[in-house]
């Protein structure tokens, strides 16, 4: 059914949602803003302000429904195609101004949908206003008349202009959010380089463990990269997770206490 609203959004759907509740909003705007009152002056029909008014409050319930977590994509779609074909002949068909609003209608497939989808949606725009042109030929009867021909000349001016404005402004909410979304991932692509450079540095503390290390016959210090003289505990510790508890063997315990061995208790055999 139409009406159905798509499943829950997906987090990745996050800018494809923001683009469709900027998408109501703009097309509410439009309606009630500036396409009613310009068509109030020009062709001041009941039918075509009904059209109008009742545009705009469909697209104002599918912003709300995006709002509780219905995402009406598809409805949103036809709500605008079913628009512009029931407005048609009042508006005098390609004579008028109407012929300027597939222009958006065609942006929001192209933007909203990939794959089939996509262009199955676009051909049905485009076939929709080839058929809406046939039919100007076919039945010019159907057709309501402007009052004169300046009437005329502004409606198409105006159609143009809600065009264009509507276009730019989806089009410039698609860019803002591409803008937000690569300087997130030059943040998340920055802090993983930070990262990756800490672990480099820690895997290669733990390969000088694994290699030669330089240590003297003598006291047994061990000799650093900066040639720097480190006790053996200090500098296993340093660079491992290692800790040293320190003790006496038999042989120390008896040069330094002499005759402390003996009277040490003897580990069970």
């Amino acid at each position: 059914m139409l009406a159905t609203a798509d499943l829950a959004p997906d987090p990745s759907d996050t800018l494809k949602i923001r683009i469709f509740r900027w998408a109501c909003l703009i097309t509410a705007g439009t309606s009630f803003l500036l396409m009613l009152p310009l068509y109030l002056v020009q062709v001041p029909h009941r039918s075509g302000t009904i059209g109008i008014v009742a545009l705009g409050l469909a697209t104002l319930v599918c912003y709300w429904a995006s709002l509780r977590g219905k995402q009406l994509f598809l409805l949103f779609f036809l709500i605008l195609l079913a628009n512009i074909d029931l407005t048609w002949t009042i508006d005098c068909g390609a004579e008028g101004g109407l012929a300027f609003y597939c222009l958006p209608i065609l942006l929001f497939p192209l933007t909203m949908y990939r794959g089939a989808a996509r262009w199955a949606l676009a051909s049905l725009v485009a076939v929709n206003l080839v058929g809406l042109f046939l039919l100007d030929k076919a039945a010019p009867g159907l057709l309501l008349h402007f009052p004169s021909q300046r009437a005329q000349l502004f409606d198409r001016i105006t159609g143009a202009v809600c065009s264009l404005v509507i276009t730019a402004a989806i089009i410039r909410v698609i860019l803002k959010s591409y803008d937000t979304e690569h300087h997130e991932l030059e943040q998340a692509r920055n802090e993983l380089l930070l990262r990756n450079a800490e672990l480099q540095d820690a895997l290669s503390n733990v390969r000088q463990l694994k290699g030669l290390l330089p240590i003297c016959s003598g006291c047994k210090k061990i000799r650093d990269d900066k040639n720097y003289w480190h006790q053996v505990d200090a500098y296993i510790s340093e660079h491992t997770e290692a800790t040293f508890t320190h003790g006496y063997c038999p042989t120390c315990l008896e040069s330094y206490f002499p005759g402390a061995a003996g009277r040490a208790p003897q580990s069970p055999a």
